[in-house]
Formats: structure tokens, sequence, C-alpha cells
């Protein structure tokens, strides 16, 4: 199929999905036209890296460097040459151009969202990467509660899967307190920011169970006590800024006529305060926290009670 027909067919599934950009079998064909120019299936070209996802995120392993033999070497059009990649270049650029199109009429597209991350994933050059993390700030400028727009931040930081490093870890969260600090009552940074710290939690603990399988007793319990006074740091870290958060909406909220309750700030202090399990003195700070909730969010009361009797056992 040649570059123009497959250009026109875009076009027809584009002007097909204009009236009901949710219709799936509309981004299936869409998807399977792009998979037959990234993934070379219809001239057997070799893949966009050794690597690549297919439409079911499996990995799929291509011959390519025997295909480069075949086409003369990185100039031709079916390798990993600067021809081959301005090509693939031009495809992806079209593809971004018209899931941003969809997002302004409805930025919380689902099949939208997925096929643009399959097509970043699927190419997966560090610059993309970069490009489309400054476009999820873009759109959580916007509209800070898209959480559409967080997700793919968070899809984007992790390149689609990877466990991030600590240093990049704090990084998000930063960008995650600094978005909370603008709207305190925004639940979606909060969500955010938890979600990174529970996953550097997470990938610590299975760090020490690594470990532990080549450590001696003596060794293993050094490194679970300093893995957990760094856990404890960090914790505290964003505590503090929490606290920072507070008092400055308090502050501000004294000449106001009426002062909220920041439901989402309490919540996120529960649940980072119930990640130092062992810290009693953070246990009953949370306890205290948690009876607040149940006054203050009547809608969950029940679930509240059972944060309260979990917080007690």
């Amino acid at each position: 199929m040649s570059k123009r027909r497959k250009l026109k067919d875009l076009q027809l599934a584009a002007s097909l999905g204009g009236p009901n950009p949710k219709n799936y079998q509309v981004w299936y064909h869409r998807h399977a036209i792009l998979e037959d120019i990234l993934l070379g299936k219809s001239n057997n070209s070799s893949s966009i890296s050794t690597s690549t996802l297919n439409r079911d995120g499996e990995t799929k392993e291509e011959e390519g460097e025997e295909n480069k033999d075949k086409n003369g070497g990185d100039d031709g059009g079916n390798c990993h040459g600067e021809r081959y990649w301005e090509d693939v270049d031009f495809w992806v650029r079209n593809e971004l151009d018209y899931t941003a199109q969809v997002f302004e009429m409805d930025a919380k597209n689902y099949h939208a969202w997925s096929h643009r991350q399959w097509v970043i994933k699927s190419v997966n050059r560090d610059a993309l990467w970069y490009e489309e993390k400054i476009f999820a700030h873009k759109l959580i400028n916007e509209d800070p509660f898209n959480n559409s727009a967080w997700n793919h931040r968070w899809f984007v930081s992790h390149r689609g899967c990877n466990t991030i490093s600590e240093e990049y870890m704090r990084m998000e969260a930063d960008y995650a307190i600094k978005a909370a600090e603008l709207d305190p009552y925004n639940e979606s940074p909060w969500r955010y920011l938890l979600g990174l710290i529970r996953e550097f939690l997470f990938s610590l603990e299975h760090k020490e169970e690594d470990s532990e399988k080549v450590q001696v007793e003596h060794d293993t319990a050094t490194a679970t006590a300093t893995t957990g006074k760094a856990v404890d740091e960090i914790i505290d870290y964003y505590l503090n800024e929490i606290d920072t958060i507070k008092n400055k909406l308090n502050s501000n909220s004294r000449n106001a006529d009426h002062v909220g309750y920041c439901t989402q700030m309490v919540i996120a202090q529960v649940d980072l305060l119930e990640m130092k399990n062992d810290d009693l003195n953070a246990i009953g700070v949370a306890l205290k926290y948690t009876l607040e909730l149940k006054d203050q969010d009547p809608i969950r009361k029940s679930y509240w009670e059972q944060r309260e009797q979990a917080l007690r056992s």
C-alpha cells in the first residue's frame, strides 16, 4: 500500500470517527493501518526497534539486522536509516496531531489516549517521551482536574511500564505537590503523589526480599533498618510539605466567609501516615484524622469506620 493510499485511509478513518470519536471499530482500523506502517508488516521491513510492542502489549522480536542487510544498509527506506526515521516521524506526527484534535472535543476519550500511548511506546524514542511529558503538562495546566492527563503523565514518566528511580520519583512527587498547592481540593495531584510513593515503597520491599536471599541475617537487618530510615525521611518530607500547604490554606481563609474542610488533603495525610506502620505516633495522628473524616466526609462514613478499625488493630 502506497504512502498516499495509507494517508487517505487514515483520513477516511478520521472522517468516520469525527461524528463519534468513541467508535471502537474506527480506532481499531486506524490502529491496524499504523501497525502496518510502524511494524512494517506490508513490506517485511524491520521493526522500529528490535523489541517492539504489538497491539496486545506483548513484545515482538524482529529480525532487524537481517532486513538491514537485505535493504542495503542504514540508508534503505525499510531499515533504521535517516530516511526511514523521517518516514516514521511523518506518521507519528500525524497521529499525535489527530489525537490532540480529538482531545479538544473530548479530553477524556479512552480510545484516543490508548491509541496515542500505543504509538509512543511502539516508537520508543527519548525525544518523543520528552515531548509527551510537555504535552501532558500543557493539558494539566489547562484542566488540573483532567484525570486522563494525569494518567498520561504517569505513563510517560514510567516509559509505559518501567519503575522509576528515587530521584525521578521525587521530581514527579514535587510536581504533584506544586499542583496540589495551587488547588488543595483537587484530588488528582494527591492521588498522583500517593501512587508514586506507594510504588517506591513496593520497589524497596522487593529489593529487600532479593537481598535476603544473598545476605546473612545481620547484614539483612542492617539493610532493612537503613531502608526504613530512608522511607521515613521521604514520607516525613512530604508530610511537612502538606503541613505547609495546610498552613497557607488556613491563613488565606481567615478573612473568608467560609472555610472549607480540605478532605482530599487530609486523606493524603492519613495515607502517608499509615505507610509508617511501625510508628505509633504516626498511627495515632492518622487515627485522629480518620475520626475527623467520619464527620467531614459523611458519604463515606462506613469506609472511614473500617479505616479506623484497621488503624486500631
